[in-house]
């Protein structure tokens, strides 16, 4: 079935959005977690997400580094795809974020070393029409590795966005998720440094729908349920460029309020003649406010709590990363470029590391298993540690 492209509609500003993440247990449970905002700055585009999930649920964030030119093997199948992309090799160097506990692997965010990030974020507005998605006759990508298979193919939105219409690749909604054991309502969406966005969500019918824009325009967010043209609807009731507009916006933890407080907070943003640590520090703050969702807060919808277990931001133009644990508030931070010396895949368990006051990441070299979740190896010298490099051409890092 062809996908349908939609040009999104101009939301009148400069600053840039939301984003996060990725969302799924072993049950068929639909859910408002995770949150992502994506900004456009004089120091690069800045692109903040949230991991939510329910508190009960083990949540186990770990990340891997796979080295351009490394074979790949799809992890899974794709029953009642006609072809599937089992193999390729990396085209490009990635780190990918990944949930190892209530995700079994799952690669929910994960980002090349040209500066394109794609992620995967809960949509349960897509679950009723996963079952009638029909096989397009491109090869097709289970669910569990189509933010890594995106990101170590392809260096811009514009490329995914081609590749999806001339069927170079389809995503396998209707297949079960790797190691999960049944299908996932998710949505993804890409990000390149140029500020382009692309939004990838199942829709009625079982058909595709992309949106694309830039991080000016209400794509600049992402969050969960609705669809997005739901979700619009949702925004119009608001004056949302009204700086006083935040004093009225619900302040419930569901995607739809999450999304219109994120797009309100953004218009606010006022960044000029700041440091590159205040540009990151207020976006930081601005998405907390926003869309970080405390432990203990129910979502009505569901009489359970989905809180904020771990928060990434990544300049997507000079390769910094900053992980936060929200168990601990423990934060480490690397750059992209300081794991380019790996010619293996590497691994590292950075939730873990965080909450035990690690500042920087360990790595572990890892064996590429084609099962659901990568198989790390403990071997006598094969524990790396990431050391700060120097500053970017662009004199700034964060802190």
């Amino acid at each position: 079935m062809k996908a349908s492209v939609i040009k999104t509609r101009s939301f009148k500003t400069t600053v840039i959005t939301a984003v996060l993440a990725a969302a799924m247990t072993t049950t068929a449970l639909s859910a408002n977690t995770c949150s992502r905002l994506v900004t456009d700055t004089e120091y690069g585009t800045l692109l903040i997400r949230s991991a939510d999930w329910v508190s009960s649920a083990p949540f186990d964030a770990q990340v891997s580094v796979f080295p351009e030119g490394r074979a790949r093997q799809m992890r899974g199948e794709v029953d009642g795809y006609a072809n599937a992309f089992s193999n390729w090799t990396t085209k490009y160097h990635t780190i990918s974020f990944e949930e190892h506990g209530a995700f079994s692997g799952l690669s929910g965010q994960t980002v090349n070393d040209q500066g394109l990030s794609a992620m995967a974020l809960s949509q349960g507005g897509s679950k009723p029409f996963i079952e009638q998605q029909r096989d397009n006759g491109a090869p097709a990508v289970n669910i569990v590795d189509v933010t890594t298979f995106i990101a170590e193919n392809y260096a811009t939105t514009a490329e995914v966005k081609d590749a999806l219409d001339n069927g170079d690749f389809q995503l396998a909604w209707a297949a079960p998720v790797a190691g999960i054991g049944h299908t996932a309502d998710l949505h993804f969406s890409v990000v390149d440094k140029q500020g382009q966005i692309l939004l990838i969500q199942l829709g009625e019918s079982g058909v595709v729908n992309t949106y694309l824009d830039d991080s000016s325009s209400d794509l600049s967010v992402k969050t969960n349920d609705p669809l997005l043209p739901e979700q619009r609807e949702y925004n119009a009731q608001y004056d949302l460029t009204n700086a006083k507009a935040a004093s009225s916006l619900p302040w419930g933890i569901t995607g739809k309020d999450r999304y219109a407080r994120l797009l309100a907070m953004s218009e606010q943003f006022d960044l000029g003649g700041l440091s590159y640590e205040q540009v990151a520090a207020r976006q930081e703050v601005a998405f907390d406010v926003s869309a970080v969702v405390p432990f203990g807060i129910q979502d009505p919808a569901t009489s359970e709590d989905f809180p904020t277990f771990f928060t990434m931001q990544f300049n997507l133009d000079n390769g910094d990363v900053a992980f936060r644990s929200m168990m601990t508030a423990s934060k480490i931070t690397f750059n992209i470029e300081d794991t380019k010396e790996f010619k293996v895949p590497m691994h590292a368990k950075i939730q873990k590391q965080a909450d035990n006051g690690a500042t920087e990441v360990i790595w572990t070299e890892m064996s590429e298993a084609p099962s659901a979740a990568w198989e790390v190896t403990t071997s006598p010298g094969s524990t790396w540690r990431t050391t700060r490099s120097e500053p970017t051409s662009l004199n700034h890092r964060l802190a």
